[in-house]
């Protein structure tokens, strides 16, 4: 197939990155959410790590299949159409803590209510769909700056097939585990059946991660995800093993890793990186897509927490499924994960991903800490 021209970003989006604010970091979990129905499953992979090395051999990566989400207009989210913006209102405190570049001290300072409730990209309208949203292939030298490799292509093993998807790396906010990977539900397990092996591999280019992968040891997720593939809870993470498949160290501490936000406006501006295989791609780049937030909506009827959705110039993302949603990111600093590529809809391009909200900070606080 042949390579779409690499896009560079235009001085203009430089500009406007270098303006964001950094945050200092938060460690400190917040209250849990009252929706008693959620429960959190930690689900142990059935191969080793020595068998999920083996078992991904070339030849098994190469014939993997992008995992591509249900299309919403002919799937569970047939017939739903977009919610009012003013119901679509953040739900408890909002908040957010820092990455880290390689080597350097993320801090432990909490914080405050007029730092977090800054807009990170200063959006203040939803866009109007079609919409020119750039996107940039992430040539080899690219993908391996900071904090850009924190975007991993990931191959997984599901219900006897193999299948690719993409994640992040993500800060443990002061836990030190440094082994934790953040994708969407998707990517670890549905239909009641969680995956069987999975190879998490940073900034992979061209069939070379310049790292090597870590296998995953463990993935978690809520029951309403896995078992009821509800997508207002389609996020999930993975706990990957303290040295990669060539010898290098804890995957964050090696890597670098994301912050996240929770709570935080439906309306922004997002970041969102992948590794989509559908024409004009192939699923060998990283690919960085920017857009605003374009529509929120109520797939199936179940309510809030509302899915949001951004456009694109292209109608599928296949192995972009987990690919994380940044705000807050500038060029050489970490931002804020804050959403991942879960379900599409061909009719307006768009993409969607569940609303991060005190119930992904719950999951996420629970598995943080874990360390294997």
């Amino acid at each position: 197939m042949k390579l779409r021209t690499v896009l560079f970003l235009s001085l203009a989006t430089l500009l406007l990155a270098a303006t964001v604010m950094t945050i200092p970091a938060q460690s400190k979990p917040v209250a849990q959410s009252t929706q008693d129905a959620l429960t959190p499953v930690l689900h142990q992979m059935e191969m080793s790590p020595e068998q999920t090395i083996a078992y991904w051999t070339k030849e098994a990566m190469a014939s993997a299949v992008p995992a591509l989400a249900v299309d919403p207009a002919t799937g569970a989210g047939a017939g739903a159409g977009p919610v009012d913006p003013a119901l679509a209102q953040p739900q408890g405190g909002f908040g957010a803590f820092n990455g880290c570049a390689p080597g350097e001290a993320c801090g432990d300072q909490t914080v405050t209510a007029a730092q977090a409730g800054i807009e990170p990209m200063y959006v203040t309208q939803y866009y109007p769909t079609p919409w020119p949203y750039d996107w940039a292939y992430m040539a080899s030298a690219w993908s391996t700056f900071f904090p850009m490799r924190t975007n991993a292509k990931l191959f997984y093993s599901w219900n006897g097939g193999n299948y690719v998807g993409s994640a992040t790396v993500l800060y443990d906010n002061g836990a030190g585990v440094n082994r934790l990977v953040a994708t969407s539900g998707y990517t670890v397990g549905k239909s009641g059946i969680w995956d069987s092996s999975a190879l998490v591999c940073p900034a992979y280019s061209n069939g070379v991660g310049p790292w090597g992968c870590w296998p995953v040891v463990y993935v978690y997720a809520y029951t309403n995800w896995v078992n009821s593939t509800d997508f207002r809870w389609d996020y999930g993470f993975m706990v990957t093993t303290t040295t990669s498949t060539t010898g290098y160290g804890r995957i964050a501490s090696v890597i670098g890793s994301q912050g996240a936000a929770w709570n935080y406006s439906y309306v922004e501006e997002f970041w969102q990186y992948g590794y989509p295989d559908q024409t004009p791609f192939n699923g060998l780049y990283m690919v960085w897509n920017t857009a605003g937030t374009g529509a929120v909506a109520n797939f199936a009827s179940l309510g809030a927490p509302y899915e949001l959705g951004t456009g694109s110039v292209y109608p599928a993302f296949g192995g972009e499924v987990g690919g994380g949603w940044i705000i807050n990111q500038r060029v050489a600093a970490a931002g804020w994960l804050n959403g991942e590529n879960s379900l599409w809809e061909g009719t307006n391009n768009y993409r969607f991903s569940s609303y991060h909200n005190t119930d992904w900070l719950n999951l996420y606080n629970a598995i943080r800490v874990y360390n294997p």
